[in-house]
C-alpha cells in the first residue's frame, strides 16, 4: 500500500518560489522530497518565479524613472537597450 499524500498548500509553494527560495529549501520547509515538490508542483513554483521576475522589473523601472543613476545606466546597458547580435 502508498504512503498517503502530503497535503502541500500550492500557494505556499507559489509565496515560497516567489521570494527566491531554491526548490530544495522549499522541499526542506515543506517536509517533502525535492523531485515530487518539482513534479506536483511545477506550475505553481514557476508562477511565483515569474512573478518574483516581474516584481523586480516593475521596481528597477519605477526607480530609473524616478531618476535613479544606477538603474537608469543598468536598463539603458543590459535590459533593454543591449543589441540582440554582434556583425
Amino acid at each position: 500500500m502508498a504512503r498517503p499524500r502530503k497535503k502541500i498548500d500550492p500557494l505556499q509553494v507559489e509565496q515560497l518560489a516567489m521570494i527566491g527560495c531554491p526548490n530544495s529549501e522549499t522541499a526542506g520547509i515543506l517536509g517533502c522530497d525535492e523531485a515530487i515538490l518539482c513534479r506536483r508542483f511545477d506550475r505553481a513554483i514557476r508562477k511565483g518565479q515569474l512573478r518574483r521576475n516581474i516584481a523586480l522589473r516593475r521596481k528597477i523601472y519605477e526607480l530609473a524613472m524616478r531618476g535613479n543613476f544606477t538603474m537608469l545606466v543598468w536598463l539603458g546597458n543590459f535590459a533593454w537597450c543591449r543589441p540582440t547580435s554582434r556583425h
